[in-house]
Protein backbone atom coordinates (compact mmCIF):
# COMPACT_ATOMS: atom_id res chain seq x y z
CA UNK A 1 0.00 0.00 0.00
CA UNK A 2 1.64 3.33 -1.12
CA UNK A 3 1.09 6.59 0.35
CA UNK A 4 -0.40 7.98 -2.91
CA UNK A 5 -2.97 5.81 -2.75
CA UNK A 6 -4.55 6.97 1.04
CA UNK A 7 -3.77 10.68 -0.13
CA UNK A 8 -6.36 10.06 -3.52
CA UNK A 9 -8.72 9.11 -0.58
CA UNK A 10 -11.60 11.64 -0.11
CA UNK A 11 -14.35 9.31 1.46
CA UNK A 12 -14.78 6.91 3.95
CA UNK A 13 -16.24 4.30 1.73
CA UNK A 14 -12.95 4.41 -1.11
CA UNK A 15 -11.19 3.80 2.45
CA UNK A 16 -13.13 1.14 3.09
CA UNK A 17 -12.59 -0.12 -0.54
CA UNK A 18 -8.38 -0.25 -0.50
CA UNK A 19 -7.18 -3.74 -0.29
CA UNK A 20 -3.70 -4.16 1.41
CA UNK A 21 -1.51 -6.86 -0.51
CA UNK A 22 0.99 -8.68 2.01
CA UNK A 23 4.41 -8.51 0.77
CA UNK A 24 5.64 -12.27 1.56
CA UNK A 25 3.57 -15.45 1.49
CA UNK A 26 4.68 -16.18 5.34
CA UNK A 27 2.62 -17.35 8.07
CA UNK A 28 5.56 -15.88 10.39
CA UNK A 29 5.64 -12.35 11.84
CA UNK A 30 8.20 -10.19 13.07
CA UNK A 31 7.88 -7.75 15.87
CA UNK A 32 5.71 -5.66 13.76
CA UNK A 33 1.96 -6.04 12.87
CA UNK A 34 -0.14 -4.26 10.76
CA UNK A 35 -2.82 -1.94 12.41
CA UNK A 36 -6.09 -0.10 11.09
CA UNK A 37 -8.89 1.58 13.02
CA UNK A 38 -10.83 4.77 14.13
CA UNK A 39 -10.56 7.75 15.42
CA UNK A 40 -14.00 7.58 17.50
CA UNK A 41 -15.36 9.80 20.20
CA UNK A 42 -17.12 8.91 23.72
CA UNK A 43 -20.20 11.51 23.47
CA UNK A 44 -22.00 12.68 26.80
CA UNK A 45 -24.89 9.70 26.84
CA UNK A 46 -21.89 7.24 26.85
CA UNK A 47 -22.54 6.17 22.89
CA UNK A 48 -19.47 6.14 20.72
CA UNK A 49 -19.23 7.53 17.06
CA UNK A 50 -16.95 7.35 14.71
CA UNK A 51 -18.07 11.06 13.67
CA UNK A 52 -15.00 13.23 14.37
CA UNK A 53 -15.41 17.25 13.14
CA UNK A 54 -12.39 18.39 11.94
CA UNK A 55 -12.20 22.18 12.00
CA UNK A 56 -10.96 24.12 8.47
CA UNK A 57 -7.45 25.30 9.68
CA UNK A 58 -5.46 28.00 7.83
CA UNK A 59 -1.70 27.02 6.52
CA UNK A 60 0.80 26.48 9.83
CA UNK A 61 -2.38 26.21 12.14
CA UNK A 62 -3.02 22.90 14.59
CA UNK A 63 -5.89 21.90 16.29
CA UNK A 64 -6.72 19.46 19.17
CA UNK A 65 -9.55 16.95 18.56
CA UNK A 66 -11.41 15.62 21.81
CA UNK A 67 -11.35 11.52 20.06
CA UNK A 68 -9.36 8.35 20.92
CA UNK A 69 -7.73 6.53 18.16
CA UNK A 70 -8.72 2.78 18.25
CA UNK A 71 -6.24 0.37 16.19
CA UNK A 72 -6.72 -3.52 15.64
CA UNK A 73 -4.48 -5.73 13.89
CA UNK A 74 -5.54 -6.68 10.50
CA UNK A 75 -4.05 -10.09 11.32
CA UNK A 76 -5.48 -13.09 13.32
CA UNK A 77 -3.46 -15.61 15.78
CA UNK A 78 -3.95 -19.30 15.48
CA UNK A 79 -2.60 -21.38 17.94
CA UNK A 80 -2.50 -25.41 17.60
CA UNK A 81 -2.39 -27.23 20.45
CA UNK A 82 -2.04 -31.28 19.84
CA UNK A 83 -2.01 -33.82 22.27
CA UNK A 84 -2.25 -37.90 22.22
CA UNK A 85 -4.73 -39.22 24.69
CA UNK A 86 -6.11 -42.84 24.05
CA UNK A 87 -10.17 -43.38 23.62
CA UNK A 88 -10.09 -46.04 26.29
CA UNK A 89 -7.97 -47.96 28.63
CA UNK A 90 -7.49 -51.09 26.06
CA UNK A 91 -4.77 -49.03 24.31
CA UNK A 92 -1.27 -49.02 25.64
CA UNK A 93 1.92 -47.39 25.01
CA UNK A 94 0.08 -44.41 23.32
CA UNK A 95 2.27 -42.46 21.41
CA UNK A 96 1.61 -39.35 18.87
CA UNK A 97 4.86 -38.10 17.00
CA UNK A 98 4.29 -35.05 15.26
CA UNK A 99 6.10 -34.43 11.96
CA UNK A 100 4.78 -31.20 10.65
CA UNK A 101 2.39 -28.82 9.32
CA UNK A 102 1.14 -26.55 6.88
CA UNK A 103 -1.29 -24.02 6.38
CA UNK A 104 -3.26 -24.07 2.82
CA UNK A 105 -5.42 -21.52 1.17
CA UNK A 106 -3.98 -18.31 3.50
CA UNK A 107 -5.09 -14.78 1.67
CA UNK A 108 -2.56 -12.59 0.61
CA UNK A 109 -4.55 -9.57 0.70
CA UNK A 110 -6.81 -7.80 3.22
CA UNK A 111 -9.07 -4.81 3.67
CA UNK A 112 -7.43 -1.96 5.13
CA UNK A 113 -10.59 -1.99 7.39
CA UNK A 114 -13.14 -4.86 8.30
CA UNK A 115 -16.22 -4.40 5.94
CA UNK A 116 -19.98 -3.38 7.21
CA UNK A 117 -21.98 -5.80 4.80
CA UNK A 118 -21.18 -8.93 3.00
CA UNK A 119 -20.55 -9.63 -0.78
CA UNK A 120 -22.75 -10.99 -3.08
CA UNK A 121 -21.84 -14.32 -2.37
CA UNK A 122 -21.92 -14.08 1.15
CA UNK A 123 -18.24 -13.69 2.19
CA UNK A 124 -17.04 -10.84 4.07
CA UNK A 125 -13.36 -10.52 3.04
CA UNK A 126 -11.42 -9.31 0.03
CA UNK A 127 -10.71 -12.04 -2.88
CA UNK A 128 -7.96 -12.38 -4.52
CA UNK A 129 -4.45 -14.38 -4.10
CA UNK A 130 -3.85 -17.54 -1.73
CA UNK A 131 -0.87 -19.34 -1.17
CA UNK A 132 0.24 -22.88 0.78
CA UNK A 133 2.94 -22.20 3.55
CA UNK A 134 5.92 -24.19 3.73
CA UNK A 135 5.63 -27.19 6.02
CA UNK A 136 6.75 -26.69 9.90
CA UNK A 137 8.08 -28.42 12.19
CA UNK A 138 6.14 -28.25 15.77
CA UNK A 139 7.60 -25.20 18.03
CA UNK A 140 7.08 -27.84 21.26
CA UNK A 141 6.85 -30.69 22.22
CA UNK A 142 5.23 -32.99 24.69
CA UNK A 143 6.60 -36.35 25.87
CA UNK A 144 6.02 -38.85 28.98
CA UNK A 145 9.46 -41.12 28.76
CA UNK A 146 9.88 -42.24 25.36
CA UNK A 147 6.61 -41.38 24.16
CA UNK A 148 5.28 -38.66 22.08
CA UNK A 149 2.43 -37.04 23.65
CA UNK A 150 1.84 -34.06 20.67
CA UNK A 151 3.46 -30.78 20.76
CA UNK A 152 2.00 -26.97 19.44
CA UNK A 153 2.70 -24.12 16.84
CA UNK A 154 1.44 -20.68 16.25
CA UNK A 155 1.21 -19.07 12.70
CA UNK A 156 -0.39 -15.59 11.93
CA UNK A 157 -2.75 -15.05 8.48
CA UNK A 158 -5.31 -12.00 7.08
CA UNK A 159 -8.58 -12.78 7.53
CA UNK A 160 -10.60 -15.23 5.83
CA UNK A 161 -14.60 -15.07 5.82
CA UNK A 162 -15.50 -17.36 2.84
CA UNK A 163 -18.80 -18.44 2.53
CA UNK A 164 -19.49 -22.41 2.20
CA UNK A 165 -19.86 -23.40 -1.61
CA UNK A 166 -22.24 -25.74 -0.27
CA UNK A 167 -24.39 -25.16 3.07
CA UNK A 168 -24.56 -28.00 5.56
CA UNK A 169 -28.11 -28.98 6.18
CA UNK A 170 -28.41 -28.94 10.32
CA UNK A 171 -32.37 -29.33 10.05
CA UNK A 172 -31.70 -32.74 8.41
CA UNK A 173 -28.64 -33.97 9.84
CA UNK A 174 -29.22 -33.50 13.51
CA UNK A 175 -26.03 -35.51 14.55
CA UNK A 176 -23.51 -32.72 14.96
CA UNK A 177 -20.46 -35.05 15.00
CA UNK A 178 -21.88 -35.90 11.18
CA UNK A 179 -22.84 -32.21 10.51
CA UNK A 180 -18.85 -31.25 11.64
CA UNK A 181 -17.60 -34.11 9.68
CA UNK A 182 -18.94 -32.91 6.45
CA UNK A 183 -16.82 -29.39 6.81
CA UNK A 184 -13.60 -31.37 5.30
CA UNK A 185 -15.48 -33.81 2.86
CA UNK A 186 -14.22 -34.25 -0.62
CA UNK A 187 -14.63 -35.69 -3.43
CA UNK A 188 -12.13 -38.08 -4.38
CA UNK A 189 -10.68 -40.07 -7.54
CA UNK A 190 -8.84 -42.78 -8.88
CA UNK A 191 -5.49 -42.79 -10.71
CA UNK A 192 -4.23 -45.75 -12.70
CA UNK A 193 -7.18 -47.98 -11.40
CA UNK A 194 -6.34 -47.68 -7.95
CA UNK A 195 -4.30 -44.66 -6.43
CA UNK A 196 -6.66 -42.27 -4.80
CA UNK A 197 -5.81 -38.76 -5.53
CA UNK A 198 -8.44 -35.97 -3.41
CA UNK A 199 -10.24 -33.44 -5.31
CA UNK A 200 -11.97 -30.04 -4.58
CA UNK A 201 -14.30 -29.98 -1.32
CA UNK A 202 -17.80 -30.74 -1.79
CA UNK A 203 -19.18 -27.52 1.18
CA UNK A 204 -15.98 -25.69 2.00
CA UNK A 205 -15.09 -23.10 -0.07
CA UNK A 206 -11.82 -23.54 -2.58
CA UNK A 207 -10.10 -20.46 -0.76
CA UNK A 208 -11.37 -21.05 3.06
CA UNK A 209 -8.21 -21.97 5.50
CA UNK A 210 -7.22 -25.21 6.34
CA UNK A 211 -3.82 -26.58 8.50
CA UNK A 212 -2.57 -30.05 7.91
CA UNK A 213 -0.68 -31.98 10.03
CA UNK A 214 0.61 -35.29 9.66
CA UNK A 215 2.88 -37.49 12.69
CA UNK A 216 3.05 -41.08 13.56
CA UNK A 217 0.83 -42.56 15.64
CA UNK A 218 1.75 -45.91 17.64
CA UNK A 219 0.03 -47.95 20.09
CA UNK A 220 -0.48 -51.78 21.17
CA UNK A 221 -3.76 -53.24 21.58
CA UNK A 222 -5.31 -56.36 22.48
CA UNK A 223 -7.98 -57.75 19.75
CA UNK A 224 -9.32 -61.08 20.39
CA UNK A 225 -7.33 -61.88 22.79
CA UNK A 226 -3.80 -61.07 20.72
CA UNK A 227 -1.93 -58.21 21.17
CA UNK A 228 -1.55 -56.13 18.21
CA UNK A 229 0.87 -53.09 17.37
CA UNK A 230 -0.69 -50.60 15.44
CA UNK A 231 1.86 -47.92 13.46
CA UNK A 232 0.22 -45.30 11.28
CA UNK A 233 1.49 -42.69 9.22
CA UNK A 234 -1.68 -39.82 9.40
CA UNK A 235 -2.24 -37.12 7.85
CA UNK A 236 -5.25 -34.60 9.77
CA UNK A 237 -6.71 -31.17 8.40
CA UNK A 238 -8.80 -29.22 9.88
CA UNK A 239 -10.46 -26.05 8.78
CA UNK A 240 -10.94 -23.22 10.77
CA UNK A 241 -13.59 -21.69 12.10
CA UNK A 242 -16.48 -23.05 13.98
CA UNK A 243 -15.85 -20.96 16.97
CA UNK A 244 -19.73 -21.16 18.03
CA UNK A 245 -20.37 -24.71 17.00
CA UNK A 246 -21.67 -24.11 13.50
CA UNK A 247 -20.75 -26.21 11.05
CA UNK A 248 -21.16 -23.51 8.02
CA UNK A 249 -18.45 -21.64 9.80
CA UNK A 250 -14.81 -21.21 8.12
CA UNK A 251 -14.55 -17.94 9.07
CA UNK A 252 -10.88 -16.37 10.90
CA UNK A 253 -11.70 -12.96 12.04
CA UNK A 254 -9.09 -9.86 12.10
CA UNK A 255 -7.81 -9.21 15.53
CA UNK A 256 -8.86 -12.26 17.33
CA UNK A 257 -6.58 -15.29 18.70
CA UNK A 258 -7.58 -18.28 18.73
CA UNK A 259 -6.77 -22.02 20.12
CA UNK A 260 -7.53 -25.50 18.65
CA UNK A 261 -7.02 -28.28 20.64
CA UNK A 262 -6.71 -31.79 18.31
CA UNK A 263 -6.88 -34.88 20.40
CA UNK A 264 -5.55 -37.69 18.97
CA UNK A 265 -7.30 -41.04 20.47
CA UNK A 266 -6.98 -43.16 17.88
CA UNK A 267 -6.11 -44.11 14.24
CA UNK A 268 -9.59 -43.16 13.16
CA UNK A 269 -10.39 -40.69 15.92
CA UNK A 270 -9.72 -37.19 16.09
CA UNK A 271 -11.35 -34.41 18.20
CA UNK A 272 -10.81 -30.57 17.55
CA UNK A 273 -11.72 -28.43 20.34
CA UNK A 274 -12.18 -24.61 19.51
CA UNK A 275 -14.78 -24.41 22.38
CA UNK A 276 -15.88 -27.29 22.51
CA UNK A 277 -14.60 -30.93 21.17
CA UNK A 278 -16.54 -33.16 18.38
CA UNK A 279 -14.85 -36.22 17.49
CA UNK A 280 -14.21 -36.08 13.44
CA UNK A 281 -12.84 -38.46 10.60
CA UNK A 282 -10.76 -35.51 9.09
CA UNK A 283 -7.91 -38.12 9.19
CA UNK A 284 -5.91 -40.26 6.29
CA UNK A 285 -2.89 -42.02 5.84
CA UNK A 286 -1.08 -45.19 6.01
CA UNK A 287 -1.52 -47.65 8.85
CA UNK A 288 0.42 -50.77 9.71
CA UNK A 289 -1.06 -53.13 11.97
CA UNK A 290 1.29 -55.88 13.59
CA UNK A 291 -0.40 -59.05 15.00
CA UNK A 292 2.52 -60.84 16.30
CA UNK A 293 5.90 -60.23 18.13
CA UNK A 294 6.93 -56.60 17.33
CA UNK A 295 10.73 -56.27 18.17
CA UNK A 296 13.30 -53.71 19.15
CA UNK A 297 16.76 -53.65 17.61
CA UNK A 298 20.13 -51.40 17.98
CA UNK A 299 21.98 -50.56 15.27
CA UNK A 300 25.04 -52.69 16.21
CA UNK A 301 25.14 -56.41 15.60
CA UNK A 302 21.55 -58.26 16.76
CA UNK A 303 19.51 -60.57 15.37
CA UNK A 304 16.09 -62.35 15.87
CA UNK A 305 14.31 -65.02 14.32
CA UNK A 306 10.90 -63.65 12.60
CA UNK A 307 8.31 -66.21 11.92
CA UNK A 308 5.21 -64.83 9.31
CA UNK A 309 1.76 -65.92 9.87
CA UNK A 310 0.39 -66.46 6.33
CA UNK A 311 -3.08 -65.18 7.64
CA UNK A 312 -1.69 -62.26 7.69
CA UNK A 313 -0.59 -61.76 4.37
CA UNK A 314 -3.64 -60.57 1.34
CA UNK A 315 -2.81 -61.33 -2.05
CA UNK A 316 -4.22 -59.40 -5.06
CA UNK A 317 -5.53 -61.26 -8.26
CA UNK A 318 -1.95 -61.67 -9.51
CA UNK A 319 -0.84 -63.99 -6.72
CA UNK A 320 1.49 -61.08 -5.04
CA UNK A 321 1.24 -58.82 -2.34
CA UNK A 322 2.20 -55.70 -3.59
CA UNK A 323 0.02 -52.77 -3.16
CA UNK A 324 -1.65 -54.88 0.26
CA UNK A 325 1.66 -55.00 2.93
CA UNK A 326 3.20 -51.89 4.01
CA UNK A 327 6.39 -51.46 6.66
CA UNK A 328 7.23 -48.97 8.86
CA UNK A 329 10.25 -47.27 9.69
CA UNK A 330 10.91 -44.81 12.68
CA UNK A 331 14.78 -43.93 12.72
CA UNK A 332 16.70 -40.84 13.69
CA UNK A 333 17.05 -40.40 9.33
CA UNK A 334 14.03 -41.93 8.51
CA UNK A 335 10.54 -42.55 9.52
CA UNK A 336 7.03 -43.21 7.86
CA UNK A 337 5.21 -45.95 6.32
CA UNK A 338 5.52 -47.53 2.51
CA UNK A 339 3.71 -50.04 0.63
CA UNK A 340 5.87 -53.17 -0.40
CA UNK A 341 6.85 -52.95 -4.25
CA UNK A 342 8.43 -54.86 -6.48
CA UNK A 343 11.59 -52.00 -7.60
CA UNK A 344 13.41 -50.77 -4.40
CA UNK A 345 13.83 -47.47 -6.58
CA UNK A 346 10.32 -46.70 -5.95
CA UNK A 347 10.83 -46.70 -2.45
CA UNK A 348 10.92 -42.85 -0.98
CA UNK A 349 14.61 -40.96 -0.62
CA UNK A 350 13.24 -40.03 3.21
CA UNK A 351 12.80 -43.87 4.00
CA UNK A 352 15.53 -45.38 2.93
CA UNK A 353 17.41 -45.94 6.75
CA UNK A 354 15.98 -49.61 6.82
CA UNK A 355 19.12 -50.78 5.03
CA UNK A 356 20.92 -51.81 8.05
CA UNK A 357 18.55 -54.64 8.98
CA UNK A 358 19.09 -57.19 6.86
CA UNK A 359 16.46 -60.19 5.80
CA UNK A 360 17.49 -64.26 5.10
CA UNK A 361 14.44 -66.68 4.62
CA UNK A 362 15.50 -69.71 5.99
CA UNK A 363 13.73 -72.18 3.45
CA UNK A 364 15.68 -70.95 0.44
CA UNK A 365 19.44 -71.38 2.83
CA UNK A 366 17.95 -75.17 4.13
CA UNK A 367 17.94 -74.05 7.85
CA UNK A 368 15.68 -75.34 9.76
CA UNK A 369 12.43 -72.71 11.25
CA UNK A 370 13.36 -72.80 14.50
CA UNK A 371 17.53 -71.71 13.75
CA UNK A 372 19.22 -68.93 12.58
CA UNK A 373 20.34 -68.39 9.21
CA UNK A 374 24.07 -67.53 9.28
CA UNK A 375 24.65 -63.86 7.84
CA UNK A 376 25.49 -64.64 3.90
CA UNK A 377 27.16 -61.51 3.14
CA UNK A 378 26.62 -58.21 1.77
CA UNK A 379 27.27 -59.69 -1.94
CA UNK A 380 23.79 -61.88 -0.88
CA UNK A 381 21.85 -58.34 -1.11
CA UNK A 382 20.83 -56.57 -4.64
CA UNK A 383 20.88 -53.14 -2.58
CA UNK A 384 20.74 -50.58 -5.60
CA UNK A 385 21.74 -47.94 -3.80
CA UNK A 386 24.42 -49.19 -1.95
CA UNK A 387 26.51 -50.21 -5.48
CA UNK A 388 25.11 -46.16 -6.45
CA UNK A 389 26.79 -45.12 -3.97
CA UNK A 390 30.04 -47.31 -4.49
CA UNK A 391 30.06 -46.20 -8.08
CA UNK A 392 29.55 -42.57 -6.97
CA UNK A 393 32.46 -43.08 -4.46
CA UNK A 394 34.69 -44.36 -7.40
CA UNK A 395 33.99 -41.92 -9.63
CA UNK A 396 34.82 -39.18 -7.00
CA UNK A 397 37.77 -40.93 -6.62
CA UNK A 398 38.85 -41.16 -9.85
CA UNK A 399 38.49 -37.30 -10.41
CA UNK A 400 40.67 -36.39 -7.52
CA UNK A 401 43.30 -38.84 -8.99
CA UNK A 402 43.00 -36.87 -12.61
CA UNK A 403 42.95 -33.68 -10.47
CA UNK A 404 46.16 -34.52 -8.75
CA UNK A 405 47.99 -36.50 -11.37
CA UNK A 406 51.14 -33.41 -12.50
CA UNK A 407 51.27 -32.74 -16.15
CA UNK A 408 53.62 -34.28 -18.12
CA UNK A 409 56.17 -31.85 -20.19
CA UNK A 410 58.00 -32.54 -23.10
Amino acid sequence: MKEEQLDAVTTLDELKGIVMMMRDESVYRSAFFMMTGYAKVRLDDGTITIQVTIPALESGETATLACTMELERTDAKIRFVVKAEASDGNKKDFSFQPTGWRVKQVPLQSFILPKDAANTDGSWDADGGYFNSSTYEFEAFTREGSLYKGGSFVFYMPENRKAPKKQIDTEIIKDQKAAYALRDKRQYTTENGNAVVPGDFEYANDHSTYVEITGLLSYFEEVNGIEQLTYANVRMLIHLGYANQNANDYETLRNHSYTYTVKVRGVDNIEVDVSGGESRPGYDGDVVVNFQNSYYFDSHYDRRLIKLNKSGFIKTEDGTTVGTLRWGVNTPFSRGVQEVVTDASQIRAEMRDYRWIKFAVNAEYGVDSEQMVKYPGDQNYNDRFRWMQKIMTGFLLIIKILILMPACVT
